[in-house]
């Protein structure tokens, strides 16, 4: 029980900004373990936003609900899988090869492509979330991140990792198997189960749709992952699962 407490101490660490205290001994092992538990701490994160969707429905306004809880994500997380997403974007845009690609990705700067489409995507999440507010599909809101955690969780497994040298990414991708993917993805079904169990079939298999096409997809163009493409995933998958619950009407 100790151990596996440590793993969800060392999950809330890194997908959050909460200050939460953790051992240092064998670190990179215990992080790479801890992504048995990124879909619980999804799930943390969305009971917030669930909370948000019912505090701020007092205005009658789901553009601003949308808002508080795009606001909210961006807090909570430290904005870390956006800064992947503009440079994953960055990446993919500078050229078709694997070298250049991961070349600008490792580029501290902002490229103006990364800015403007993670704006726009950014933009298409807030009215794709008050969309779903304004249909009263909150549960469903409170599943993306446990969704979009659980296809961080895929890719990190399923594939190799892109660079030759060290990175946060590797550490992920060297280090967690199939036992934290079994985990992660009973921690799912179950939080699927139970609060869509009349859909939670349908998202799991769309998720995992995306989530292997995704890595048939990376390692055909990056032959593997980097920390900046798990973080970009994460943010992809909150777009296209709310696209898809819309689709159901949950």
């Amino acid at each position: 029980m100790k151990i596996i407490f440590k793993k969800i101490l060392f999950a809330i660490t890194f997908l959050t900004i909460v200050p939460v205290p953790t051992s240092k001994k064998n670190e990179n092992i215990a992080l790479a373990q801890a992504m048995s538990f990124f879909p619980l701490v999804g799930f943390l994160i969305g009971s917030c936003c669930y909370g948000l969707c019912k505090v701020s429905a007092v205005f009658n306004s789901a553009l601003l609900s949308a808002v508080l809880i795009q606001g909210f994500c961006l807090w909570i997380t430290g904005a870390l899988h956006i800064e992947g997403l503009v440079d994953t974007i960055d990446g993919f845009s500078a050229g078709p090869d694997q070298k250049t690609i991961l070349r600008v990705m490792k580029d501290k700067h902002c490229g103006a492509k990364g800015a403007a489409i993670s704006g726009f995507l950014l933009l298409a999440k807030v009215v794709l979330i008050a969309e779903c507010v304004r249909c009263v599909q909150f549960k469903g809101i409170m599943l993306m991140p446990v969704f979009s955690r659980w296809v961080m969780v895929n890719c990190a497994v399923f594939c190799q990792y892109a660079r030759d040298n060290v990175g946060l990414g590797k550490v992920f991708v060297d280090n967690a198997g199939i036992r934290e993917f079994l985990f992660a993805s009973i921690t799912t079904i179950f939080l699927g189960w139970l609060f869509l169990p009349e859909h939670f079939i349908s998202l799991m298999i769309f998720y995992a749709l995306f989530a292997g096409s995704a890595v048939v997809y990376l390692t055909h163009k990056l032959r593997g992952i980097t920390g900046d493409v798990l973080g970009a995933l994460n943010e992809l998958s909150w777009i296209v699962g709310l696209l898809f619950i819309l689709k159901l009407n949950l």
